[in-house]
Formats: C-alpha cells, structure tokens, sequence
C-alpha cells in the first residue's frame, strides 16, 4: 500500500473539479486499486485510464464504487484472443475475504473459482489466460463473498487485433438486481452496434421485454417482448437484429429480479463502453 503525501488533505473546491495524476506519484505497476476517503461533504469521483502499450489503444472511463458489498453481477462478458478480459478484487478491510467466481456460459461449462483476497490489498485473475474457460463463448460472471467481508469489483476488457474493433473498457459489477432498467441513450447504426445482456437473479425463470420510447409512449422492440429466461441463465441481444436504430434509449421490464448491461462497439474504429442500466424501480418481487 502507498499513501503519496501529494494525494492527502486535498481541497475539492464547491461545485468544482480536481484532477489528480495517479501515475505521477504510484510506482509503475499493471494493475492499481485506490481508495478515497472524504473527511467532510460529499463528492464524486470518476477514474480515466489511457490504455497505450502493447501494441493497443483505448481510454476508460468509469465512476469509483461509491459502497463495498457482498455479490456482483456482470452479465456480458467474453475472453479469447481479441478479448482480454479480467477481473480485479480490492479488499480495503483488515480481513481476508473469501470469494467465488461462477461464470453462466451460453455454450460448455467452467468450473467455478475460489479466490482469497489478502487484507488491505489486490487480486487480478486474467479470464482470457484461464484455461478452464471456452474462449470466444458469451458469458455472465456472479461474484459473491462468503465471510461477510465487503470488497470492491471491477472488470476490464481490452479489445484488439485480429478484428475490425479496439476499444479498452473499464466497469464495476452490479450490486443489487431489479425489475426495471433504463439506459438513457445507446443506439445501433452502421458505425456502431449495440447489445443488451440480461442475467435472471431470480429463483425462477422470467420473462422480459425491452421497449423504447416511440414519442407517445413504449414501443416494445420486434420479437423482444415476453422473451423467457431460464433460472440460472443470460441472454444476450444484438439490436441491430431487432430494428435497432442511432439514437434509441431502451427500457427493459421483467417479471422478476434481473440485471441489464449495455455494450456498445465502434465498427471498424477505436473506441466502446460498458454499463450497467439506471435502475427504475426497487420492487424485486
């Protein structure tokens, strides 16, 4: 662990902006976890890191975990060659957290993954190096904590050659599941696609429909209403297939406790992201 004495009792001025240069005071190393601690108010905080070695190119951009918690969901996900992608533990507590990894496959299985993060510090598992996981095969990841000891969870994807996409991206793992998810804007086009992933945290199979907003009210999307899903389970959806459009912001509605993420890629060009959808309503029944 460092504390650089240039990052301690630093002033966030009202309604203003302070960047820090994590590089220039933090020793060169692959991965880096980091903790803010605010003494008085609030703020938010936002990471941005510039991808540019090893032959790849990218910039991500994610906010900071503002709680630790128990479990996390991410659920779209793919490792083999042109997807390097890999999960990064942080335990900021005085105790070792015990963790397990369970990967929901659309194809094969993999054996699930037990993970000791040490106290007051980092674990870094590659999912492309992992040979127990099939490459280039769809896949959601279910973090859970099994002695009580709340940890932070991120995912990176490093996306490059061979392929028409390069892209880095950074994001945290959903915490909590629910019925209802917006993402306010998103969109397939020539130059972009566009998908939907949804894990089905319940303990039965649901049903779910994606709409979008048509100008007086919620279109549901061709083929995509009452679509079912075992329990257990993901799907995944490539909106261009469902008459996806450039400018389409999306809500998806279930009959039980789910989590939606959003991917969205840059054909033939640099640049994607990743992220979770706004959640719309706390009823999880």
């Amino acid at each position: 662990r460092a504390a650089p004495a240039a990052f301690q009792g630093l002033v966030v001025p009202a309604n203003g902006l302070l960047p820090i240069d994590v590089g220039s005071h933090v020793r060169r190393r692959a991965h880096v976890s980091g903790e803010l601690r605010v003494r008085r108010g609030r703020i938010v905080a936002e990471q941005m890191q510039i991808h540019n070695g090893e032959g790849r190119k990218g910039l991500g951009l994610t906010l900071g975990a503002p709680r630790r918690a128990l479990s996390f969901v991410f659920p779209d996900g793919v490792a083999g060659p042109r997807h390097q992608e890999q999960l990064h533990f942080f335990n900021p507590n005085n105790t070792e957290a015990s963790v397990s990894l369970d990967l929901v496959l659309d194809a094969e299985e993999a054996q699930p993954f037990e993970i000791r993060v040490p106290a007051r510090d980092r674990v870094t598992i590659d999912l492309s190096g992992e040979s127990r996981i099939p490459k280039n095969v769809g896949h959601a990841m279910i973090v859970r904590v099994s002695n009580d000891v709340p940890i932070a969870v991120a995912r990176t994807i490093d996306v490059g050659s061979p392929g028409a996409r390069t892209a880095y991206l950074i994001d945290l793992g959903a915490t909590a599941a629910a019925k209802h998810w917006g993402f306010a804007t998103g969109g397939s086009s020539p130059a972009q696609e566009q998908f939907i992933a949804i894990s089905n945290e319940a303990d039965r199979e649901v049903t779910v429909s994606i709409t979008t907003p048509d100008g007086s009210g919620l279109t549901t999307l061709p083929n995509l209403s009452a679509v079912k899903i075992p329990r257990g389970a993901r799907k995944a959806f490539r909106l261009a297939d469902f008459n996806g459009k450039p400018q389409m912001p999306l809500i998806v509605n279930a009959s039980g406790p789910v989590v939606v993420e959003r991917s969205i890629y840059k054909l033939n060009g640099l640049g994607a992201s990743a992220s979770m959808g706004i959640v719309l309503s706390t009823d999880h029944g």
